[in-house]
């Protein structure tokens, strides 16, 4: 089966899974929000809430940056599993205020990129031997960051789980 980007239905082609959007977010200065439906799959009407909450920082003369982006990219990651408060709770305690990034442990799209790669790389091994290598892989060791990709990591199991319980559900139906 074909590994998917988290937070999207397009396919992995390495394990960058952010660098593969950076380019097309430098090349038109910024997403329009049709673009990153596209990639998404959310209604527009879910991520100007997100906006209006509070959740993602808002758009620059209407187009999402990389900040943006890789915000919506984590919340559409985390919603089949975790409840949009707790998400929020999570991204603050990692990286502080959604406009301020001078409180960030790190950047929305490094911590993305992390959080991608460790799932892409999920078949070798447990989720806290993924998580550790990637870590290492990008020179980071922070006892916080590691707390909080574990919590990403399963949640993103467990929503992937649900879907597929839901699936399997639906095909009971048919019986």
């Amino acid at each position: 089966m074909e590994k998917k980007i988290p937070g999207t239905d397009k396919p992995y082609i390495s394990d960058d899974a952010f660098g593969q959007f950076k380019k097309a977010i430098e090349l038109t200065d910024g997403l329009s929000l049709s673009q990153v439906c596209s990639i998404t799959g959310l209604d527009p009407f879910i991520i100007q809430n997100w906006v209006k909450r509070g959740y993602v920082a808002r758009p620059v003369a209407k187009k999402y940056h990389e900040k943006q982006f890789a915000r919506i990219l984590l919340i559409n990651s985390l919603k089949e599993a975790m409840r949009i408060e707790d998400i929020g709770k999570l991204m603050t305690l990692v990286n502080g205020d959604v406009e301020d990034e001078s409180d960030n442990l790190l950047l929305d799209a490094d911590l993305y990129s992390i959080f991608a790669k460790a799932v892409y790389h999920l078949e070798e091994g447990s989720v806290e031997d993924v998580i550790r290598q990637v870590m290492e892989s990008v020179n980071m060791n922070d006892d916080k960051l590691f707390t909080a990709l574990e919590v990403m990591v399963n949640a993103y199991i467990s929503g992937e789980h649900k879907k597929i319980s839901r699936r399997y559900l639906n095909v009971l139906e048919t019986y």
